[in-house]
């Protein structure tokens, strides 16, 4: 029942990389009212994204039946030393744990997005070439990998541009990119 979100973020420490944290939740103890628990992701880096999709999952609980008997354990696979506030790590943590849910049909992906957690909708990026060039590195996949971004923005041609190329060369990689505006869109490229 293990499932994985990879998430693309970039470390302040030294230079800047750019890097994928692989977020595995799987499940815990068995209880009543089973809450995620998220003691594992304390003090590396997303704190913020955390609090974010707690805000998130309280205002989907009315709306999904969350962790029936066994409590969702989130942890990090590969912790980036110098990851600092990474806002955009809260869509991945709440796709991880929709996806722990059944909510999404999917047992791996890689997601990446600021989530305003009034609306539970995702923030318009201005640039994504970092973080679409970080998921080329993984290479060819083979089964099909779906990558949830934010949608653009700027609707400058260059930057358009670019990152058509980028989409085009990820999907020979076999990885689709899905962008979204809110968690319902997300949702549904999670279970196409």
């Amino acid at each position: 029942m293990r499932k994985v979100v990879l998430i693309p973020v970039s470390s302040l420490a030294g230079a800047p990389q750019h890097h994928l944290l692989e977020l595995i939740v799987e499940p815990a103890e068995l209880s009543i009212n089973a809450q995620p628990k998220f003691h594992y992701l304390q003090g590396h880096g997303l704190k913020s994204a955390i609090k974010v999709a707690e805000k998130v999952i309280v205002q989907l609980k009315s709306k999904i039946t969350f962790w029936p008997s066994r409590a969702p354990l989130l942890y990090l696979a590969n912790p980036l030393l110098g990851l600092s506030n990474a806002l955009g790590a809260a869509l991945g943590i709440v796709m991880s744990l929709l996806m722990y849910n059944g909510a999404c049909r999917c047992n791996r992906l890689i997601a990446m997005g600021k989530l305003n957690s009034v609306t539970a909708t995702v923030e318009a990026a201005t640039d994504l070439t970092d973080e679409l060039t970080s998921a080329i590195a993984l290479g060819y996949q083979n089964k099909l990998l779906r990558f949830i971004i934010p949608r653009l923005a700027n609707e400058d041609v260059t930057v358009v541009k670019r990152h058509a190329e980028l989409i085009c060369l990820l999907r020979t990689l076999n990885i689709r990119v899905f962008p979204v505006q809110t968690l319902r869109e997300a949702i549904a490229a999670c279970s196409s």
